[in-house]
């Protein structure tokens, strides 16, 4: 290999070599093709976790988006898993607690229902069938903590708090309770029942 070069202001090289051979793919030989795998239960499982905090992401700019001061994620559950055509319709629903519309005071801090679902463009926020389009009727106050919820069927979900008992402080409440609440055809939920779990 010679290499030339020469000084100017600034210093310019090059190479010659002898040309090379390059091989021509015959196409007559066809190529091996490559199996197409299936995802794993593991990477399935990877793959829904990525969306379930995508979708706690939504949710949480949604809130912080409606509300005034810090609000809190109560929790989410998978709502809606069914497979419509090729696709598969995926959605979450979301328990928060925040002063919504930022009336101040203790007594507009509430618990509020968001749906979060997926579409070929990503995942968003359904506003027809959340707060507060929606109405929320018989959510245990926010002075007694909600810990959880779960779904129990296709339209209700099962809140669990803590209540104030008997003997209990203002500060403190003790008593386990659960409320289950319905969903109407409008899309609002009414609490149908309360109970000591």
């Amino acid at each position: 290999m010679n290499k030339l070069c020469s000084f100017s202001s600034l210093v310019f090289c090059f190479s010659l070599s002898a040309p090379q051979e390059f091989a021509i793919p015959d196409p007559t030989i066809s190529s091996p093709a490559v199996p197409v795998v299936a995802p794993t239960v593991a990477e399935q499982a990877t793959r829904e976790l990525t969306l379930e905090q995508q979708a706690t992401e939504v949710a949480d700019k949604y809130a912080d988006a409606l509300s005034c001061g810090q609000h809190e994620l109560i929790g989410q559950i998978p709502w809606n898993t069914s497979t419509e055509g090729e696709g598969q319709m995926l959605s979450w629903l979301v328990l928060w607690a925040a002063d919504l519309g930022c009336y101040g005071g203790s007594g507009s801090y509430a618990y509020q229902l968001t749906l979060v679902e997926k579409n070929v463009g990503g995942l968003f926020v359904n506003a027809t069938a959340s707060s507060p389009v929606i109405r929320i009727k018989g959510m245990p106050s926010a002075k007694a903590p909600v810990k959880g919820f779960e779904k129990v069927a296709d339209d209700q979900v099962k809140i669990f708090g803590i209540s104030y008992g008997p003997d209990d402080a203002r500060c403190c409440p003790s008593r386990p309770v659960a409320t289950i609440l319905q969903r109407d055809k409008q899309g609002n939920w009414q609490a149908v029942n309360s109970q000591q779990p």
